[in-house]
Formats: C-alpha cells, structure tokens, sequence
C-alpha cells in the first residue's frame, strides 16, 4: 500500500515538473519571439523613417521618436 502511494506521488510530481518544463520552454518560445518581432519593427521603423528625419511635423509621434 505504501508503495502504490510513493509511486501515485512520484508520478503525480514528475508530471508536474514536466508541466513546468514545458510551460517555461513555451514562455522562453513566446518571449524570443516577441523579442524578434520587437527588433523587426525597429529595424523597419528606422529604414521607414530614416529619409524623413530632418522634417518631422509632429515631435511626439512614436514615428519621429523611433527615428531618432
């Protein structure tokens, strides 16, 4: 009886660890990701604006902020 309630816990806690692994290898996924899509936006942001930075008509749009 004891045995089949270590075993019942032990399986109970390698499931949840790997649950965890998978959650956080699922939120490394989504953050580098996001982080790549962050760059992309830059990077076009600056190419986009890059013409246009010494006539910028509104100083407070995120438009003339990124391309400074």
């Amino acid at each position: 009886m004891i045995e089949l309630i270590a075993l019942a816990l032990g399986s109970m806690v390698s499931l949840n660890e790997l649950r965890m692994v998978q959650m956080v290898g699922l939120l490394a996924y989504w953050l580098s990701s996001v982080s790549s899509m962050f760059f992309i936006i830059l990077s076009l942001c600056h190419l986009w604006t890059e013409p246009e930075i010494h006539q910028c008509q509104n100083p407070g749009s995120w438009l003339c902020n990124c391309a400074i």
